[in-house]
This record gives structure tokens, sequence and C-alpha cells, in this order.
């Protein structure tokens, strides 16, 4: 099986006067037949691309919610999102396994808000 992919989609960019935008968005993962992989799957510059001028590159931080009870963490240096389940009552998050995405992750509905800098050659 493929890694599974992130589609970003960009809806709001909140520009911070000349110091970087806030952008408001979707993420969207590849349907269950795709698989996780462990350290998270690949969120950084590639998939912002050209999504938005605000962001060129890998954001500064990066805060994202679903609704279907699984937990999105980013991870800066590595540039993956993380997905996190409770693995019983009581017990910290892990890590969902590294096998095919759960039809519940790649049918949420993920909101994010991101904090990009200024772009270098404005």
């Amino acid at each position: 099986m493929a890694e599974a992919s992130v589609v970003v989609t960009v809806t709001d960019v909140m520009p911070l006067a000349g110091k970087g935008a806030i952008v408001h968005g979707t993420l969207a993962v590849d349907a269950s037949s795709d698989e996780y992989a462990a350290g998270g799957l690949d969120l950084g510059k590639t998939e912002f691309g050209a999504k938005s001028p605000a962001t060129p590159g890998t954001p500064l931080q990066l805060f994202a919610k679903g609704i279907a009870g699984y937990v999105y963490e980013w991870d800066r240096a590595n540039e993956h999102l993380l997905i996190r389940e409770s693995a019983g009552s009581n017990t910290v998050l892990s890590e969902i396994a590294t096998s095919a995405i759960p039809s519940g992750v790649s049918g949420d509905t993920i909101s994010f808000i991101a904090l990009f800098a200024k772009l270098s050659s404005d």
C-alpha cells in the first residue's frame, strides 16, 4: 500500500501587518486504502506549496482539529501530521497503527489554523 497523503485547502488568509499571515483551511487525509506512516504523514512546504501567496513554505506553527474523535498534532521539526487515538480509558493517547488509514480519519472534517512568517522576498 502507498503512504497516505494530506491535501491542504486554504480558505482564509489574514495578513499580519507585513510580518506574516494567519491561514485557515482544511486538511484531508487519503482514503483508507493508503497507509499511515510511523512518525506521521508529510505536511510541510511541499503540501502547502502555492496554495496561497502566504503559504510558500513550512508554517511556524499549526493547530488542527477534527470532529471524528482523533487528535491531530503537527511536528514542525519533521514536517509531519501525527494522528493519535485513545488506547483505552485512563491511558495516554497513542499514535494510530502503521496500517490502513481508519475510515474515521479519511472521512474526518479537519480544520487548521497556521502561522506563517513573512516571505523573505518581500
